[in-house]
């Protein structure tokens, strides 16, 4: 029995340490005994409420359980894997037709039992706080005689113990100063008061997590009314981006009517719990709210008979059914958190697809028949260096491989809220969590919100990749986010463009017969050649001559050499057979030599042809201007966008940049997923052109001054 550290590949029977949920998986053969479950190999740990996860070889495990999706989360994720795991076993075409945001489910903004209750009771549970009951106590206090209005039975005795409180002996007797008396008080400290505070905190609790399920589907329906509205405005920018985005929904949320359904219901349960929050203001919250936080529900005389009190019994009593309702064992709730952990997984893989859709990475024409399954390799057309997309056995992982089957970048879907733990939003912990290799780039996709709000108050790195090259990126994805194909992609570019331009300028293995045949555009620097602008508009070996004339000449040799060995054969000519396997060997060797500039040759004229292709129209009409081999900027005639890479002036490493027809440089750093979508690679700068270099942070325009993400 062993657990695997998914980040890390690492392998261990008893792992210890603070982990983000889904991190560690049960690699098997055997079961283990884990949070009471007998679990089998697959599931993923998940912590508990005490964030621990109870079993004999996982006890040295500690997590956050804010990580740990909400039930309401659980059921979307559940719904959402549902619809997508339909599609495994048919055609990749299928996949492009399945919706990436949630359906709207009205049943949501059907209001509950205890809103419809709480809506009819609302006024008279108000009346119990405003004017609550009390019952009378009576408490023994020393009083100046003349204040005295009730003496208490021990007031003599006490009087004649007590000579400080005499004012003097007289001959008939002791004149007292001070006497026990008895105070009449009220006390609001009664049962059905402490069940009537009690119950506004459990009203209020209720009440957000419904505020918080109608705000989503509020905000979802808004992003998506917003991006169809700017798909249609011929005047607003980023309309590609909308196109792409509105092309998403599929067919849902096409009824506007539950939009405008979703914020009134939202609206409505606001001023509910507005109105429950004022009662936290009233005496009798604050004199009972500390106390008896323990308590059950049983008949008293107040609650049969007072109209008043009798709304705290009804609304007690419907809120303990909707909590027992919502209640579930732990082995239901194991099962709830690995269906919604697979669920994330398959929602992933169905997002990495669309993401790399949008930036022109599709599958080749011969795989769009093929049926998604695990542990399958699907080709990809090799734009932005990616010629496979591979899939691990249980999904939970894809790899985008590169020519040379190295892996470029893999994409990891952990289902935990990061952006509500404390000790996730730690730049030193998101550094170093898994000490993944510096060879092996990873996205790590978490079940994050895309709210501006949400995002203004979490890490910059929680964001995506950037604004400096690091080999982990988290990436918020969730399915109520109409963005979570977008922010995708811009963390897929981050990674593959900054590979692929690395890869500029082209080298070419030249062999030495043709090193005085170079055509113009390939430059000798140093001891290489490097091809530093496209050499015509048509691709490929026909543009060296020489070349082509020098693999004919040395194919036809290696067929001639290899006739009159046969003939020398026919012939048992020992002497001349060992002569011209010698001569045919030397042939070999320079005509895999000439292989070998061909073919590198073939890989910088595709460099180029990709570095031609426009990224956000993809045509390729376009002016590429190459300097002296280590920056180029390239122009689309068509849509007018601009990217290339420059050398920072700082540190003197050169990055990526793109520049869109409607660029803005009016954003905030932690905006940049909201600002540009997928449409960017390095930030940009405040001034027009400039950006922040991907390797030191620091712009290439102006004063030097603090990056971002060092501030």
């Amino acid at each position: 029995m062993s657990f695997k550290d998914r980040l890390t590949g690492r392998s261990e029977e008893a792992p210890s340490g603070f982990f983000i949920p889904a991190q560690w998986v049960l690699e098997g053969p055997d079961a283990c005994l884990v949070r009471g479950q007998v679990t089998e190999a697959g599931a993923v740990l998940i912590p508990d409420e005490t964030g621990q996860v109870s079993g004999p070889a996982t006890a040295g495990l500690v997590s956050d359980f804010a990580m740990v999706p909400e039930p309401d989360d659980l059921r979307t994720l559940e719904t959402m894997g549902a619809e997508i795991r339909k599609h495994y076993g048919k055609a990749l075409l299928a996949w492009y037709d399945v919706p990436t945001l949630m359906e709207p489910v009205s049943d949501v903004l059907d209001p509950t039992p205890l809103e419809q209750d709480l809506t009819r009771l609302i006024r008279r549970f108000e009346a119990v706080f405003a004017k609550p009951r009390a019952h009378l106590r009576l408490d023994e206090e020393r009083q100046p005689v003349a204040r005295c209005r009730r003496p208490s039975r021990r007031a003599i005795s006490e009087l004649s113990r007590r000579t400080e409180d005499w004012a003097g002996r007289k001959v008939l007797g002791i004149e007292p100063k001070r006497v026990l008396g008895l105070v009449q008080e009220e006390s609001l400290d009664i049962y059905e008061n402490r069940v009537a505070v009690r119950l506004v905190n459990h009203l209020d609790a209720f009440l957000v997590k419904r505020i918080r399920e109608l705000e989503r589907v509020w905000r979802t329906g808004l992003g998506m009314q917003r991006w169809s509205t700017r798909k249609t405005d011929s005047q607003g920018r980023g309309w590609r981006r909308a196109d792409r985005i509105f092309r998403l929904f599929g067919a849902a949320w096409a009824d506007q009517k539950l939009l405008r359904r979703a914020r009134e219901r939202r609206d409505e349960v606001r001023g509910l719990r507005r109105r429950v929050q004022s009662l936290k203001n009233t005496v009798l919250f604050r004199t009972l709210a500390n106390r008896h936080q323990g308590l059950s529900l049983r008949s008293s005389n107040l609650f049969e008979h007072d109209d008043v009190y009798r709304a705290v019994f009804e609304l007690w009593r419907v809120w303990e059914d909707t909590r027992r309702h919502d209640e579930i064992d732990d082995l239901t709730r194991w099962n709830t958190e690995q269906r919604a952990a697979a669920s994330f997984f398959d929602y992933t893989v169905l997002i990495a697809i669309r993401a790399l859709a949008v930036l022109g990475v599709e599958p080749a024409d011969a795989a769009l028949e093929s049926a998604i399954e695990g542990g399958m390799r699907l080709p990809l057309n090799g734009r932005l260096g990616a010629t496979c997309l591979a899939f691990d056995n249980d999904l939970s992982e894809i790899k985008i491989l590169g020519r040379n089957d190295e892996t470029l970048i893999r994409v990891l879907a952990l289902p935990a809220r990061l952006h509500t733990s404390r000790k996730a939003q730690d730049a030193d912990f998101l550094k170093s969590v898994g000490g993944l290799p510096a060879q092996e780039p990873t996205i790590v996709a978490y079940l994050g919100d895309l709210d501006p709000q949400v995002l203004s108050q979490i890490p910059q790195a929680l964001h995506g990749p950037g604004p400096v090259v690091s080999t982990l990126s988290w990436v918020p994805l969730a399915p109520w986010e109409v963005e979570s194909v977008e922010t995708l992609a811009r963390a897929l570019r981050w990674h593959l463009t900054h590979t692929q331009f690395a890869r500029y300028p082209p080298m070419v293995d030249v062999v030495r017969s043709l090193a005085t045949t170079l055509p113009r555009w390939l430059m000798r620097r140093d001891e290489e050649h490097v091809i530093t602008t496209p050499p015509n508009k048509k691709w490929g070996a026909t543009a060296w001559p020489a070349l082509d004339a020098a693999i004919a000449r040395s194919s036809t040799h290696k067929l001639d050499l290899v006739s009159q060995i046969d003939a020398a054969s026919a012939n048992r000519d020992k002497a001349s057979k060992t002569r011209l396997k010698q001569s045919l060997s030397e042939v070999d060797g320079e005509w895999a030599a000439l292989m070998r500039t061909q073919e590198t040759l073939t890989q910088g004229m595709q460099l180029f042809e990709d570095l031609s292709r426009c990224p956000m129209c993809k045509a390729s009409d376009v002016d590429f201007r190459g300097d002296d081999g280590q920056d180029f900027k390239v122009h689309c005639k068509g849509c007018d966008c601009k990217w290339g890479a420059r050398s920072c002036p700082s540190c003197h490493e050169r990055f990526p940049w793109m520049t869109p027809a409607d660029n803005t440089t009016d954003f905030e750093p932690k905006r940049i997923n909201a600002a540009f979508g997928s449409d960017v690679v390095a930030f940009p700068s405040h001034t027009d052109g400039y950006y922040l270099c991907t390797h030191c942070g620091k712009p290439t325009d102006g004063p030097r001054h603090e990056s971002p993400n060092e501030s």
